[in-house]
């Protein structure tokens, strides 16, 4: 009977001249193809510009120049928000140009940015049920203003007041836009690697074994060993499938997310086992042999010749004390 005799090292060897070839050429595929991909289906660039427009828009946020004078705000069209982003002018927000200690923002300026971003974002209305509950204001033609004895430091503090809570409905705004595309980038950088690794080990661990007579991946041609079903016969498409299925998921998907303990322990079983089985020799029900050592069935019939010429000379070998 024949028996797997792969040595583990070459086995090992064969793993890393695939590995390499895999690694770089995801890598330069990744390059190639991922990135202009990325960048021009998906439109990053705009998706940064948009989110710009939506921070600008809320009210609280200001471009200015050098001199901390307002060259865009919430009044400006998408085109001027976006130019000022691509001239990169300081983008500031409202607390920290009234805090300039300048004469161009005082409490009125922050005031009606909180308004602004109350009345578009806020649905609880909270700035002015605060203005009610407060004594700093006067109800005047159907709005809210400052007393005129309030003193400016009063006003100022109130404001920081309400800015501190109106956080709380800013940053679910502003959190939620900026999560959503720096989600979206992730996925996309982290689908653009995963595909580019897919593509390269379907290649290099699928169709060239299914293209080839060894059935063997590059690093295997190289050192002579074949993948084979349990009968030793070079192993079908659907023997390599199923191989490729359990080497991805379960070795390099399911390995990634168990910092590499599932391909531990295939490796482990590799030397462990007799026949050297890895998970994905026991999952796919095939295995590999070294063909200076052994060399494998085309099909099916060939292996059920060779056990019958074995049985043959086995019957042979135990009959012929008896017939001298």
């Amino acid at each position: 009977m024949p028996t797997n005799k792969c040595s583990v090292l070459k086995r090992i060897y064969a793993f890393l001249i695939d590995f390499v070839l895999v690694l770089i050429t995801s890598l330069v595929f990744e390059m190639a193809c991922s990135v202009p991909l990325f960048n021009v289906c998906f439109s990053f660039q705009d998706k940064c510009n948009t989110l710009i427009v939506e921070q600008v828009k809320t009210g609280l946020y200001y471009f200015v120049d050098e001199n901390f004078v307002i060259v865009a705000n919430d009044e400006n069209t998408e085109e001027e928000i976006i130019s000022c982003y691509q001239q990169k002018k300081t983008l500031y927000d409202v607390k920290t140009l009234v805090y300039q200690k300048n004469d161009l923002y005082k409490s009125d300026f922050y005031l009606s940015s909180l308004d602004k971003f109350n009345y578009l974002y806020d649905e609880s209305n909270f700035i002015n049920n605060e203005k009610e509950k407060s004594e700093l204001f006067s109800y005047i033609d159907n709005q809210y203003v400052f007393k005129e004895d309030v003193s400016e430091e009063k006003r100022i503090e109130f404001c920081d007041e309400i800015l501190k809570n109106t956080n709380k409905a800013f940053n679910v705004y502003k959190d939620g836009k900026i999560n959503n595309l720096l989600n979206e980038v992730s996925i996309l950088r982290i689908g653009s690697k995963s595909f580019g690794y897919f593509i390269m080990t379907l290649i290099f661990l699928f169709i060239i074994p299914l293209c080839n007579k060894y059935k063997s991946t590059i690093g295997q041609l190289i050192l002579k060993l074949s993948v084979v079903d349990k009968y030793y016969v070079y192993a079908g498409w659907s023997f390599l499938l199923l191989r490729y299925l359990a080497i991805f998921i379960f070795e390099i998907m399911v390995g990634i997310f168990t910092f590499g303990i599932v391909s531990l322990i295939s490796f482990a079983m590799m030397l462990i086992l007799r026949n050297g089985y890895c998970l994905h020799d026991l999952i796919s029900f095939t295995q590999v042999v070294d063909r200076n050592e052994f060399e494998p069935f085309n099909n099916l019939k060939e292996y059920k010749d060779f056990i019958d010429e074995e049985k043959e000379n086995t019957d042979k070998s135990l009959r012929k004390p008896y017939e001298s």
